[in-house]
């Protein structure tokens, strides 16, 4: 089938722009390395137009708009595959990975959120049958992770870019500079057995790291709070790319940089029923640590482990819900939405531990 989406590590920091595309000589748009196995995935140009429409030329009809600027997107949809989740969580979180262990034990990759510089970014390509979309300088703007007592575990996450192009096939695509794109190969899906759930996921809160019962979600969503006004994302005099259509010179404006601001952890608890406890906590606005692990299938390692994921928010606290409006039939349940901080003693606000065969790093994400 003619339909894919994968990812390649963009080996230029912060991602690579169209001006280092068009240099004499220019890197690649690489081919991928690693494909997802998406249930959805958008990749679009976002372009920005110069709307004439407010000028006065002796007609009622508008005049036509011309192209100016684009700040590239996409997105993509998947279940909650561990490999997916070494590849986008750990672009989104975007902080140094530290590996511990030694095979062929099993080796816990941790990493927190970059606090000053540059995100990793990737390069992506998404294959929708007559048309290839390529895009370069592509970071985690935000990812969800949601797990629900009647699914399994699912990944939103929503991406920006530096430069996109377009092409029928990947026999015609060309790199800016006009010579012959990368073949990307034939797409491989090893390792996409097991997802995380709910089912095989426990989660404490405290200093005494109490178990929280009768879980029914936990969902969190990380979000870079990348600044996308103009001003902070174009130069002048770079990054513009002409094309000539039926005669027709047009420019467009491609994005120099990215920009992380605050970031923002929010979340959600669903339980299988009324707890006082929590709701004096939301009332109290108590901040507590939250941890969360979630296994999937097993590793091949010596001795045998599970493959594992553990979220640790230094400090969460309940934001908003409750208990569930009265209902005369059906069970009574309640839901609380929370937020993640930083806990001022570790000087982390979020901490991911993978558990796997190999070490995660930027170029693998490992098994």
């Amino acid at each position: 089938m003619s339909r894919w989406i994968g990812f390649v590590q963009d080996p230029a920091s912060g991602g690579t722009t169209l001006d280092m595309l068009m240099e004499a000589t220019p890197p690649k748009i690489l081919k991928p390395d690693r494909w997802l196995p998406a249930t959805a995935a958008t990749m679009e140009a976002a372009p920005r137009e110069l709307n004439r429409n407010d000028e006065v030329r002796g007609r009622r009809a508008n005049t036509p708009p011309m192209s100016f600027s684009a700040a590239p997107v996409a997105t993509v949809d998947l279940r909650a595959y561990p490999k997916a989740l070494r590849t986008l969580l750990v672009y989104a979180l975007g902080g140094t990975i530290t590996p511990t262990g030694t095979a062929p034990a099993s080796i816990v990759s941790g990493i927190t959120s970059m606090q000053e510089g540059n995100l990793p970014a990737l390069m992506a390509w998404l294959l929708r049958e007559e048309q290839l979309d390529r895009m370069t300088g592509v970071i985690v703007h935000n990812i969800e992770l949601d797990f629900k007592v009647e699914a399994e575990g699912t990944i939103k996450a929503a991406l920006e870019g530096l430069f996109r192009d377009t092409w029928a096939s990947a026999a015609e695509a060309k790199e800016p500079g006009g010579t012959a794109a990368e073949a990307p190969g034939t797409p491989t899906y090893e390792g996409f057995d097991y997802t995380f759930s709910l089912r095989d996921l426990t989660a404490v809160t405290g200093s005494t790291k109490t178990p929280i019962e009768g879980l029914t979600e936990f969902a969190i969503t990380f979000d870079n709070g990348m600044i996308t006004d103009a001003a902070s994302r174009y130069a002048a005099g770079h990054n513009v790319q002409k094309t000539t259509i039926d005669t027709v010179q047009h420019k467009l404006w491609w994005p120099a940089k990215h920009k992380a601001g605050a970031q923002n952890i929010t979340g959600k608890i669903g339980l299988s029923g009324n707890q006082t406890g929590k709701e004096l906590k939301h009332i109290f606005t108590h901040a507590e640590l939250l941890e969360a692990t979630v296994a999937a299938g097993p590793l091949a390692t010596t001795p045998p482990a599970e493959e594992l994921m553990k979220i640790i928010i230094g400090k969460h606290c309940l934001t908003g819900g409750g208990a569930e409006p009265l209902v005369r039939e059906g069970d009574q349940r309640a839901s609380f939405n929370f937020g993640g901080y930083l806990d001022s003693t570790t000087g982390k606000d979020i901490e991911v531990l993978f558990t796997g065969k190999e070490a995660v790093t930027l170029a693998k994400p490992g098994s």
